[in-house]
């Protein structure tokens, strides 16, 4: 009978992973989305594969289409007409500006509804269901702080369809597989000539 693993010891469930630098980082990211195997990766860092493997093989997949990506963005711009390339550039800076604002308010804005509908929520919990009459006040307190929680949640929820909206639409342009056909020939049955028909 095999014997059971002793219990590991108070404070030593599990070694903690091995940090990288990130000048290390970088370069094994590099190495495998330059098509290296993590095989010859694990062998010019000293590392194990298994390592390799399971902390940089998304990242350098995801590295590779975002490059392709930025490829693809330099290609269409150098498709415009001059005055066009820099009013596109700049265009595009202002939307990064952007986009990065909005993360930032919709961060604050999550927040914000959470502290109200807690706010919202302590004011529930002062009503007395056994009164012959309801505290106006405090409906008014509860009802305006859900109203907060509401609105402040309405700009995250939104970013959040937007995001799921474009993951949809990368999906859908992404070529399909061809389809592939398997068609088997069978050979007619031969035709029993007429004259010798019954």
């Amino acid at each position: 009978m095999a014997k059971a693993k002793p219990a590991p010891e108070p404070g030593k469930r599990g070694r903690k992973p091995k940090a990288f630098s990130p000048e290390k980082q970088a370069a094994i990211i590099a190495a495998l989305s330059e098509g290296k195997t993590t095989r010859e990766v694990a062998a010019i860092f000293g590392e194990p594969e298994s390592t390799i493997r399971s902390r940089f093989s998304d990242i350098s997949a995801r590295t590779v289409s975002v490059a392709s990506q930025i490829v693809s963005a330099n290609c269409a711009v150098n498709t415009l007409p001059i005055p066009a390339q820099g009013v596109a550039i700049s265009l595009a800076q202002k939307m990064q500006a952007i986009t990065s604002n909005l993360a930032d308010a919709a961060l604050a804005s999550s927040v914000v509804s959470a502290r109200a509908a807690q706010a919202a929520q302590r004011q529930a919990e002062k009503l007395d269901p056994d009164a012959d009459e309801l505290d106006l006040d405090l409906m008014t307190n509860m009802a305006g702080a859900a109203r907060i929680a509401r609105e402040a949640a309405d700009l995250p929820t939104r970013l959040m369809q937007i995001s799921a909206a474009a993951k949809i639409t990368e999906d859908a342009n992404t070529p399909a597989a061809a389809p592939s056909f398997t068609v088997n020939f069978v050979s007619p049955k031969p035709r029993t000539p007429v004259y010798e028909r019954n």
